[in-house]
């Protein structure tokens, strides 16, 4: 399985920008515009963070097993392949990455994990971590030292429903702490097993796994199972992004670069957006 190294997943297809759309609006209200300007750096690094963000999601198509909207668009196999990407995993970065790539869909772990093998050192000039929240179980990688005041902190995390790269500083602190702990840093990269023949794991394999745990096939009826467990109501999440306000502008202090900070695949956000609508309706169904 190998993927481009350099230009964006969606780089020829139609991008939106998704707190401008009546649907996101009816939900999450009208946003007001922010600029930002930022340093050449910063703005490079929040560029080379949406082209790793698109990459996870080109490799993880599932998307996440503890996002609803990815367990209803999916019928459920998101949950089944991100569990069981967990459970064969191993203990390692790399080997939980492979396995996630080998399954295609993750939580915010593996999305963490496999974003942080796709990096290449020698595209950024500042330090990458692979790091977890210290206000919320959440993975996620930075391009920069969070204890570093010299230069701005981007994070890369490819788990929330429409991600998009932004700056620590502007995070969700409900989720993303702004000092968060760092589990590694990047000596090398991007991982070789990234750009070598990945054999997908068949989701037959995948249901006789969790069949012996008493855990329903694909279907209306694995969702159904899936919103009555309170142990996986406990661990899902509506996270559509993780960044506070997403609909900033942010601009180069020095040249005419500029990125938008909702700006999304518009396949990718018609679909988000209608698992997201339906497991509004279906956890409605259920009193969650």
């Amino acid at each position: 399985m190998r993927i481009p190294n350099s230009a964006s997943c969606f780089g020829n297809e139609k991008m939106v920008n998704f707190t401008t759309k009546n649907e996101y609006i009816k939900y999450y209200g009208r946003l007001e515009g922010e600029i930002v300007k930022v340093s050449e750096t910063t703005i490079d690094n929040l560029f080379y963070a949406r082209e790793i963000i698109n990459n996870t999601q080109s490799l993880l198509k599932f998307g996440a097993g503890n996002q609803y909207c990815d367990i209803i668009n999916t019928k459920g196999e998101s949950f089944l392949r991100a569990n069981y990407a967990m459970a064969k995993g191993g203990g390692s970065i790399i080997s939980h990455a492979k396995m996630c790539i080998q399954t295609q869909a993750a939580n915010c772990s593996g999305h963490a994990d496999v974003s942080y093998c796709l990096i290449d050192k020698d595209e950024v000039s500042l330090p990458v971590g692979r790091a977890t929240s210290d206000v919320d179980d959440h993975a996620f990688v930075v391009i920069g030292d969070p204890r570093d005041s010299s230069h701005e902190t981007v994070v890369v995390d490819a788990w929330p429903s429409l991600a998009t790269p932004f700056m620590l500083k502007n995070a969700d602190k409900n989720i993303i702490n702004d000092n968060p702990t760092i589990k590694e840093w990047l000596h090398h990269g991007p991982q070789s097993f990234i750009n070598e023949s990945v054999t997908t794991i068949p989701l037959k394999e995948i249901e006789r796994f969790f069949e012996r745990l008493g855990v329903p096939p694909v279907g209306m009826k694995l969702c159904n199972y899936l919103m009555r467990d309170e142990k996986v109501n406990s661990f899902a999440y509506d996270k559509l992004t993780t960044v506070k306000k997403p609909k900033v502008n942010y601009l180069s202090e020095s040249t005419h670069k500029r990125i938008a900070g909702d700006e999304v695949n518009y396949i990718l956000y018609k679909s988000k957006m209608s698992g997201y609508k339906k497991s509004l309706k279906l956890r409605g169904d259920y009193g969650i």
